[in-house]
């Protein structure tokens, strides 16, 4: 069958969506939230209106080997499988997308950041994926489906990316405009997914029962140019700024708390806070609806104020999670994040005035980044009240303005996890220092008395409704931390597939 053109009329009425971990095969991995897929869950929700058999397996969140994912997908015989790509991801979803096409008679899409920016690197082997899915693709998906069924050329939908055999090179068909209207998208089908496995475990509700966490998007797109950046980093796609209705996102919420039982809900967007009308709308609504959810979100430390804080924290919201990054602004101007010291210094104080809960994401081994720099960003940190801070290795990721530094080509796909690995050090300090700097951040701040005053007063006090995933959790914290700081060690794959994907 060519692999562009004029297709022979097929049902393709059973899809498949799988997502695959980007720390995959990490012999410690570092502690992280575990967020809903939204790429996943809108395109399979928008799949699902139309009729046709939808599964998820999301396997960054079940941690299934590589024997129940192929057993699970021999089981369900989808006719289409769709991936969920990442950056990281990429080798492992070649593993896997090999496997299903010898299992089984499926077309296989693939959508994200590979197909999005570097669709090369997929079709080093044509055969492996019939197309690829750039942009956002809840529409594209269905007239992707739509015209296979009709036996329509690929070239009349647009968004794609699809192996040219005449050319021997991938092509793209006309580029698919973003969604303005976001309210014409279905709500997200969260019967697909094990709510269960999504947790927000740098935020402690305070709660005395268990927590059951949801999680939504009350907007999508962001403005800003930030150089480290990417598509990997974010939950939405494109510079446009757009909103759902307050109307729509408080739907979101009442259906998480009646239909799947959440008392805590995680506010997903890139700068939830931008359009400051439209949280005061949107803080209206929850509140006059008595949803009965305590919720979190996610900003940057200027587009925050007290007043806005005051109306959020009515209305529900316990908590903030602020990208910082560092306590220099030579490397902020550098990152271009269009903040300051002062700025992160001002949120953060006015945010803890209010009594919200705080997590504070930093970034060290920057660009043309000294020792006495990251010290700046431990001062900041050190001086916060935060309940977590998170401090990540700079990572060019395909996509970002750092991608190519140090290192041009796209041949290691291994290490794209900020967490877990130095990818490609563009700092002045040496890697193994670089470890060791991070850990003392992490000392510092965690082996603290004024942060274990803060632990008894946020979490310690609320820990025995929520032990059996704040325990776990805080005990393998400790030990990520008191291990020496080497580097991360990788499991061969062989090994790592019979056992879990992380």
């Amino acid at each position: 069958m060519p692999r562009y053109g004029i297709l022979k009329a097929m049902h393709f009425t059973r899809t498949l969506f799988l997502r695959l971990p980007p720390h995959f095969g990490y012999v410690r991995a570092h502690p992280h939230d575990l967020t809903l897929p939204f790429a996943s869950a809108y395109v399979s929700s928008m799949v699902k209106t139309t009729g046709r058999a939808v599964e998820v397996l999301d396997v960054w969140a079940n941690g299934w080997s590589m024997e129940k994912v192929l057993n699970r997908a021999s089981e369900f015989r989808p006719d289409v499988v769709f991936f969920d790509s990442s950056a990281g991801a990429v080798p492992i979803t070649l593993q896997v997308g090999r496997e299903i096409k010898k299992l089984l008679p499926v077309k296989s899409i693939i959508f994200g950041t590979v197909p999005t920016y570097f669709p090369e690197v997929l079709f080093r082997e044509p055969s492996l994926f019939d197309v690829g899915m750039a942009g956002e693709c809840e529409e594209t998906s269905v007239e992707l489906l739509d015209a296979w069924e009709e036996g329509k050329s690929m070239r009349e939908v647009a968004g794609l990316v699809y192996w040219d055999a005449e050319k021997s090179r991938p092509v793209k068909t006309e580029e698919r405009p973003l969604t303005m209207d976001l309210d014409q998208l279905p709500h997200i089908d969260y019967s697909l997914f094990n709510l269960k496995y999504y947790r927000k475990f740098s935020f402690p509700v305070p709660l005395f029962r268990p927590v059951r966490w949801g999680h939504v998007l009350a907007t999508r797109g962001c403005p800003y140019r930030c150089s480290f950046c990417g598509y990997d980093h974010r939950q939405s796609l494109g510079k446009a700024f757009r909103k759902f209705s307050p109307e729509r996102v408080a739907d979101e919420f009442q259906i998480l708390a009646r239909e799947h039982g959440v008392n805590a809900v995680s506010i997903e967007d890139d700068c939830f806070t931008l359009d400051r009308a439209h949280v005061f709308a949107l803080c209206d609504e929850i509140e006059s609806r008595n949803v009965g959810v305590k919720w979190v979100a996610q900003t940057r430390v200027d587009l925050l104020d007290r007043a806005l804080m005051k109306r959020m924290k009515r209305a529900g919201c316990v908590g903030l999670s602020l990208g910082v990054e560092s306590g220099s602004d030579r490397i902020l101007d550098l990152l271009r994040k269009g903040t300051t010291r002062a700025k992160s210094e001002k949120a953060i104080h006015e945010a803890e005035e209010e009594g919200l809960m705080l997590r504070l994401l930093f970034m060290i081994g920057n660009p043309t980044e000294t020792e006495e720099e990251v010290e700046e960003t431990l001062d900041l940190a050190l001086k916060a009240k935060a309940i977590t801070i998170q401090v990540h290795f700079c990572t060019p990721y395909p996509g970002t303005s750092f991608f190519g530094q140090g290192k041009a080509d796209m041949e290691d796909w291994e290490d794209y996890s900020s967490y877990n690995a130095i990818h490609r050090n563009l700092s002045k300090v040496p890697d193994q220092r670089l470890r060791e700097l991070r850990n003392r951040i992490y000392h510092k701040y965690y082996f603290s008395w004024r942060y274990f005053k803060l632990f008894c007063r946020q979490r310690l006090l609320y820990l025995a409704g929520q032990a059996a995933s704040d325990v776990p959790l805080i005990l393998r914290a400790f030990w990520y931390m008191v291990r020496r700081p080497s580097a991360s060690k990788k499991r061969s794959f062989s090994e790592t597939a019979k056992k879990q994907f992380y």
